[in-house]
Formats: C-alpha cells, sequence, structure tokens
C-alpha cells in the first residue's frame, strides 16, 4: 500500500503516483504503473478540472500504461492530456509555471526504467539543475538486475550518483525476510496444478486485491501445459490493443 504523497522536494510543481490534496497545484504529473493506490485522485471532479484548466499541464507515463487506463472508460478523457514515454529513453519535459510560486518554466530530463512489478510500471529517473533523483514506485528486482538497468549507469559503466531515491519500502519488515523469486513462484504454481490438469479437469484461479501482474503466471502456465489461457470479457477488455498478452 502506497503511503507517499506525491511531491518530490528537489524539484517544484511535479507530483508522481498521487493526483488529490496539494498536488492538484502541480503542472506535471506522472504514474508508476496502474495500481489503485498508486492512483488516488486520478478519476476526480477536481483533477479532471485542473488538466482541463491547464492545458500545458500534462500527465506522464509508460507507453503500456497509457493503453491500460484509455481501455477504462472512465480514464478515456485523459487521452488528450497524456503523454506516453518510451522506456529507457531520455525525454525532455517541460514544467509549466504555477501562479502561486512565481517560478518559471523549466526543463527537465525523465528516464522510465521498468520496474519489473506489473505490466507497464516503471521507475523515474529525473535529470535537471537540482540533480538526479531516483523515484522507484513498486518495483522488483531480483539481486543482480540492477546491473542491466543502463539509465542508472554512466557511458563507462559506473553507476550515476543519485542525489535523492523516493524508495518504495512495502516489503522492508522481518516478516518479508524471504521473497520467493518468480521463478519458483511459477513452479510451485504448476506443482499445485498439474494433478488437476493432468486428470483432466479446469483450474480457475480467483485474482485477490490488485488485477493486474498476474499476466506472466498465465502465460507459464499456457506455456507449460500447452493450454489456452481464459478470462472474463471484462477482464480481457483491459488488455487491448497489448499484444504480448492478447496471444496468451
Amino acid at each position: 500500500m502506497s503511503t507517499f504523497g506525491g511531491r518530490i522536494r528537489e524539484y517544484k510543481r511535479i507530483s508522481i503516483d498521487r493526483f488529490d490534496g496539494i498536488n492538484l497545484n502541480s503542472t506535471a504529473f506522472f504514474l508508476s504503473h496502474c495500481h489503485r493506490d498508486h492512483m488516488h485522485g486520478l478519476s476526480s471532479t477536481a483533477f479532471k478540472t485542473r488538466l482541463r484548466a491547464r492545458p500545458d499541464a500534462k500527465f506522464y507515463v509508460s507507453e503500456v500504461s497509457r493503453q491500460l487506463l484509455l481501455n477504462e472508460p472512465k480514464y478515456a478523457w485523459l487521452k488528450r492530456h497524456t503523454i506516453a514515454l518510451p522506456l529507457d529513453c531520455p525525454n525532455t519535459v517541460t514544467v509549466p509555471t504555477n501562479g502561486d510560486d512565481h517560478g518559471p518554466d523549466y526543463e527537465l530530463v525523465v528516464t522510465p526504467i521498468s520496474a519489473e512489478h506489473c505490466a507497464g510500471s516503471v521507475m523515474f529517473l529525473l535529470e535537471g539543475d537540482c540533480g538526479r533523483v531516483l523515484y522507484t514506485g513498486d518495483f522488483r528486482l531480483a539481486v543482480g538486475d540492477s546491473e542491466r538497468l543502463t539509465a542508472l549507469h554512466e557511458p563507462s559503466g559506473a553507476v550515476k550518483n543519485i542525489r535523492c531515491a523516493y524508495v518504495d519500502t512495502t516489503l522492508c519488515t522481518p516478516e518479508a525476510a524471504y521473497v520467493p523469486s518468480r521463478e519458483d513462484s511459477v513452479a510451485a504454481l504448476i506443482t499445485l496444478a498439474k494433478p488437476t490438469i493432468l486428470a483432466g479437469g479446469f483450474l480457475r484461479l480467483a485474482l485477490p486485491g490488485a488485477q493486474l501482474g498476474y499476466e506472466g503466471l498465465f502465460a507459464a502456465l499456457s506455456a507449460h501445459f500447452e493450454m489456452r489461457v481464459h478470462v472474463t470479457r471484462s477482464q480481457m477488455s483491459r488488455y487491448a490493443g497489448l499484444t504480448d498478452v492478447e496471444g496468451t
């Protein structure tokens, strides 16, 4: 459960993963992924009013997250305000001025980095006059995975100096000292499902809470048992236009 307030101290008028309260004074908005605890205020009348009143204020997401959002009717209005940022590419973003702080427009280089948490999830690397800032959102990286994140490394291979990191600490508890890898989770699910499927039965999975993020498990089951995965029409409609998921 995200408890982040949304504002970045180093850079004015930027809000990430919160779209209510004081964040409505921002002029550049970012969403790391499409889980509800990171979307507070996104469908509110207040946020809609803010963007419509400020055509220069933009809403930035990954390309996959943009598609996921626009597949939901209640977010269709966001289309004209949304800019999809390609992964691992530095993007120059203009943060417009706001009347309450009299600061001028300024530019910021924003690089979305895959967070490996769910479809479309990204971390944001912000680079500007106030130094480099990394916002992780929810992320899932195994030991050694950070070495392949080229956006966090200099051309020489050295790790970039990060002035400040806003880090997801959801699992920084003694109870979560061990988190199974994705491979271990897939193997456990295959072991659980195998007797039922080999006996000619059907396996029905009931998804808890956050429904987005189980696509890899479904794909692994499909590949292992050479069977198609069937979901409800409403669930499938969320993935319209995402070819990697639609073919499973």
